[in-house]
């Protein structure tokens, strides 16, 4: 098994050595192969909000840079861990802008059911940190392990683990390791009706969302028929609202 993690600091301190306990646990299977991937040492570039990944498809984006080498990386893992510490109660500017140059994905999610955790480190409130984090859940991730430590920045302490922060990290690796051991697992509920309001996206315009309308057209769901019923029923309801939201904003307009 692959394991990976991607971690969203500028340099590496408290968030890396939270990383390092995990590796330690995660390892002792002499099956897992850990892999750290740190965005401070990639060539991503800032989006420029231009739409043609998710009108006509990633490849053609005009910016050359690391993305599709770090993609690859993701998608031939078996699980991914996302780590960042807390930067004015959100991710740092790194892993933001990670998540903007692979935005395409939760329109076309890339890594459906693939395990992931959350790692996030503050002096003291991590749960905006982990909120943003769960973004990577709407492209495709099953979010199946939550970590929240919290650190000092001061040099007066030291951070070196403690049996509090002991004892979440290996709650938060034996849920993330069961994780491992069951996929490729089912699609949850959740995942599913996620899918199917995504899908409903490109039925308002399936001429400007021709890469989102082909990836939905081409995507084969092995779910059980009862999610597939609510799913459709989803899909209704979303494309209901979307042309009554795209209808307001034609009338507004035209005042």
């Amino acid at each position: 098994m692959q394991v990976l993690a991607i971690i969203g600091s500028p340099r590496k301190g408290h968030s890396y050595r939270v990383v390092q306990q995990i590796e330690q646990r995660l390892t002792q299977n002499p099956n897992l192969r850990f892999e750290y991937v740190f965005l401070s040492e990639l060539n991503l570039q800032a989006c420029s909000g231009c739409y043609v990944c998710q009108s006509r498809g990633e490849q053609y984006c005009p910016l050359k840079d690391d993305r599709a080498d770090l993609v690859r990386k993701m998608q031939e893992a078996d699980g991914v861990i996302f780590v960042s510490p807390a930067y004015t109660a959100n991710v740092t500017g790194l892993m933001k802008n990670m998540m903007d140059r692979i935005a395409y994905t939760a329109h076309r999610p890339a890594f459906l059911g693939k395990p992931a955790m959350l790692v996030a480190t503050a002096s003291s409130f991590t749960g905006d940190t982990l909120k943003a984090l769960s973004w990577f859940g709407y492209t495709g991730f099953e979010i199946v392990s939550r970590l929240g430590v919290p650190v000092w920045p001061s040099p007066r302490v030291d951070w070196q683990g403690g049996k509090p922060a002991e004892r979440r990290i290996e709650k938060a690796v034996k849920r993330f390791e069961s994780a491992l051991s069951r996929h490729p697992a089912s699609l949850s509920l959740t995942k599913v009706l996620q899918l199917y309001v995504m899908k409903a996206t490109p039925a308002t315009d399936p001429k400007f969302f021709r890469a989102d309308r082909e990836y939905f057209e081409s995507l084969g769901l092995a779910v059980s028929g009862w999610k597939k019923l609510l799913g459709r029923v989803v899909y209704w309801l979303a494309s209901t609202w979307m042309n009554r939201h795209l209808a307001n904003i034609d009338r507004e307009t035209d005042v």
